[in-house]
């Protein structure tokens, strides 16, 4: 006689109502057990452990009964990710560079990505932080042809200290495409914070608004120059709302959040203004977490993002005209304007590198000029001392 199979809707429910209600015993007996995600999966394995012995002694499970059983623990994980803790996903890197630019792409398609939040610019304290690797209203289309993706510039808002650009990136292969948000922040110097939490939230709670950060979408990707300084204050402040939001906001320890997630990406906030600002970031949006409607106005007019951009903030990018990047280089032709500027960039960079020579020159003269006066008094001092010394040994002549 064949074994009989446990019905579906009650094998499920006996499962769920198990793992639930064991969830909900410790979640009531000691609240700090359930503070991160990661603590939270180490009972729930525990508990599904505990589930398999049970349902092996009272249920003689077969092989399709353990599939079935592994199939609801997981859904039933899954549920608990989703409705009590949500977990927060970020990929944090640096900026891309001009060899990079190609797999950059890849990697925001791969991982269904809504939105790239960049905090840095490409030029920074005539330094280049990373490279151009969308396209502006110059060069409307960029194409990468090693990993085959076309980018194209839909629209660009642009406002005092941030600009949002709509990107259509389109899989050449396929054919398929797909809308992509591009949130710069273009006023945030390196290794220092933005210009006060009011304008930092503004920017944070834009890109919230977009859609962009939800579970629907595949993780955003945060980045700057080293994908660590102002990327981890992003990435603090805005998990830290996030826990506040789904638990008791004053049980969210920032410090200890800050240190999990210098698991995943060693060096998060480079500096200790950047943890301060941190801080005082998750303060100031816990004001509207705990009920206050009318801060994101506030914000909003704090942060003066409907001035015009001056000039220091955002700088014009360089003219050129670039029909296609094959592993982000430029291949083309520029015409003869082009030529020509370039070669004039050119010979005021060899003026200021000879300017700056003559300089150095003058530099070490004076250096070399102290150095020697230096050893000139110092000869002197030791002839003094000398002379002092061999008076006081020299014999003293006495009466006969």
């Amino acid at each position: 006689m064949p074994k009989q199979k446990h019905p579906f809707p009650e094998f499920l429910l006996f499962c769920c109502l198990f793992m639930v209600c064991s969830f909900f015993f410790f979640f009531f007996k000691n609240q700090t057990t359930f503070k991160y995600w990661n603590d939270l999966c180490s009972v729930v394995t525990f508990l599904s452990v505990i589930s398999v012995i049970l349902l092996i002694i009272c249920l003689n499970f077969s092989e399709e009964d353990f599939f079935l059983f592994h199939t609801v623990k997981y859904c039933v994980q899954t549920l608990l990710c989703l409705y009590v803790l949500t977990p927060i996903f970020f990929f944090t890197t640096q900026g891309p560079l001009p060899n990079t630019c190609c797999h950059f792409w890849l990697m925001v398609w791969q991982q269904q990505t809504k939105a790239v939040v960049m905090l840095n610019r490409t030029v920074e304290k005539e330094s280049v932080k990373c490279a151009q690797y969308w396209p502006t209203k110059e060069e409307e289309v960029m194409t990468f042809s090693e990993t085959g993706f076309r980018v194209r510039l839909v629209s660009e808002d642009i406002k005092s200290y941030y600009t949002v650009h709509l990107l259509q990136l389109e899989n050449i292969n396929s054919g398929e495409s797909r809308m992509i948000f591009h949130f710069h922040y273009t006023t945030w110097p390196d290794f220092g914070v933005p210009e006060s939490p009011a304008s930092f939230l503004n920017f944070l709670f834009k890109v919230r608004e977009s859609g962009s950060l939800s579970p629907e979408h595949g993780p955003a990707v945060i980045h700057c120059s080293a994908g660590i300084g102002r990327s981890g204050t992003f990435s603090l402040v805005d998990t830290c709302l996030v826990l506040m939001e789904k638990k008791d906001p004053f049980s969210v320890d920032i410090k200890k959040v800050l240190l999990d997630m210098r698991k995943y990406r060693m060096g998060l906030i480079q500096t200790p203004d950047q943890l301060r600002f941190s801080y005082m970031a998750v303060i100031e949006g816990a004001k509207f977490i705990m009920g206050d409607s009318t801060i994101q106005k506030r914000w909003k007019e704090l942060s003066k993002e409907d001035q015009a951009p001056s000039s220091e903030q955002s700088p014009p990018h360089p003219n050129k005209i670039t029909t296609e990047k094959y592993n982000g280089n430029s291949i083309g032709l520029e015409n003869k304007d082009q030529m020509e500027k370039i070669n004039t960039d050119l010979s005021n960079k060899v003026q200021d590198i000879t300017d700056g020579n003559i300089e150095s020159t003058v530099r070490k003269r004076l250096r070399e000029d102290r150095k020697a006066n230096t050893a000139q008094k110092l000869q002197q001092m030791k002839q003094k001392l000398n002379e002092t010394e061999r008076k006081r040994k020299r014999p003293r002549l006495t009466d006969t």
